[in-house]
């Protein structure tokens, strides 16, 4: 399934990794597999100082380390997949904890880039799961627009949509 039609499927059918969730839907994994073999991913939610406001972390799991390094570039040439799972996930996250806001920006300008290149080609359908605030880093939150650049975005659930 190509990533720019999932906005017409249920968001249990996207195309994405087999997703594992641990730690009561805190810590979740899965495996990237492509040309540069098989790469283990964890997405992590961790609690802020502000109440019901989590941080998004993501990366590959350092094999010697087995920490997360949210600068390794995967180059696995599974990049759509790898979106649609972090997507699900944030989904997954937020049907658990529907009060919870997830303050999401990536570990560099590349990838919170990248997300936002997904949330704009997937507009409808992510507003149907989402709302979504962005930020242009003076932490001063808007709900967010089409085509507009953030450094960051604060994610929560849509109530009005029917899971």
């Amino acid at each position: 399934m190509n990533v720019a039609n999932i906005s017409f499927q249920k968001m249990e059918n996207i195309e994405k990794y087999k997703v594992n969730c641990i730690n009561e839907g805190i810590n979740y994994y899965f495996f990237s597999i492509g040309e540069k073999g098989c790469l283990k991913m964890e997405a992590q939610f961790i609690k802020s100082p502000v109440v019901r406001i989590y941080q998004f972390r993501f990366g590959v799991i350092e094999n010697t380390t087995g920490v997360i390094d949210e600068y390794i570039v995967p180059n696995n040439n599974d990049t759509n997949k790898i979106l649609n799972t972090i997507v699900w996930i944030l989904y997954d996250f937020t049907n658990r904890f529907p009060e919870c806001l997830i303050r999401f920006s990536g570990s560099t300008k590349v990838r919170t880039r990248l997300f936002l290149m997904w949330l704009n080609r997937n507009w409808d359908f992510a507003n149907k799961y989402f709302i979504v605030f962005g930020s242009k880093s003076n932490e001063k939150w808007v709900r967010c627009r089409y085509g507009i650049r953030y450094s960051a975005l604060l994610i929560k659930k849509n109530v009005d949509t029917e899971n």
